[in-house]
């Protein structure tokens, strides 16, 4: 097992260039893991450790540079985002950054090593429940267009991640009201799109999508592989909409 204290020290040198010879006793304090938290006091102290030492994700991600970068797994576990810039190639032979998010225990060892692809997008990694289970998936921006960023996404299943599938949208989050992910995107200045998902032990399904068309008031809705099984009617579903949208005229 890799121990929490390397990952962080090589994260360290690679973003502030210090000379090893002029760190302070403090300094070199924070770079060791410490010892394995015995109460929950405790345990807040070291996340708090390690967030001080790294930066949270959802602060230093930006268009142009994404920065080596933590998220704290419900107090069970730290991610951590290193980033090679531009040492990959996107879907378009582009330069892109190569992330490799290391998965650590709180008692400082590596359960998880992932790597992905991340080109020109202002999103930042995340942490959400976005399937309704009360587990957060992680969600990973990869590219922003104009408006919509395709996110690749993994879910918890015990305690590691493993690969849900790909969306692509504005917002993506979990519908209560239907019970399924909703992967919301714009194909136009007037025509916005819904992805309704179902996110089972075996990845993100495809129900059924709808379609918003604000220049003539009208709806779509088409289903997806995972539809039949689903006990919804797409009749039904288009009347909604048809009447969501009536509605939004008044």
């Amino acid at each position: 097992m890799m121990r929490f204290g390397s990952i962080l020290a090589a994260s360290w040198f690679g973003l502030s260039g210090c000379d090893a010879s002029a760190q302070t006793e403090q300094e070199r304090r924070v770079y060791e893991a410490p010892p394995i938290a015995q109460t929950m006091s405790e345990l807040d102290q070291r996340i708090l450790e390690y967030g001080n030492f790294l930066p949270s994700c959802e602060s230093t991600y930006d268009r142009a540079v994404h920065n080596t970068c933590s998220l704290v797994l419900e107090n069970r576990a730290v991610l951590i985002f290193e980033t090679a810039q531009n040492e990959a190639r996107d879907d378009w032979g582009g330069p892109a950054d190569r992330v490799t998010i290391a998965v650590i225990s709180m008692n400082g060892d590596t359960i998880q090593s992932l790597e992905e692809t991340v080109s020109d997008t202002f999103a930042h990694p995340r942490l959400q429940d976005i399937g309704g289970d009360a587990e957060l998936e992680l969600l990973i921006p990869v590219y922003t267009g104009n408006v919509n960023t395709h996110w690749r996404v993994w879910q918890q299943i015990g305690n590691t991640f493993s690969f849900a599938g790909e969306v692509n949208g504005f917002d993506v989050a979990y519908d209560s009201k239907v019970g399924f992910t909703a992967v919301n995107s714009r194909d136009s200045a007037a025509t916005y799109l819904v992805d309704y998902l179902d996110l089972t032990n075996q990845g993100l399904e495809h129900v059924y999508s709808v379609a918003s068309y604000l220049n003539h008031n009208s709806c779509s809705v088409w289903p997806g592989p995972a539809f039949s099984s689903s006990g919804l009617d797409l009749e039904a579903l288009l009347a909604e909409c048809s009447a969501a949208m009536q509605e939004s005229e008044q």
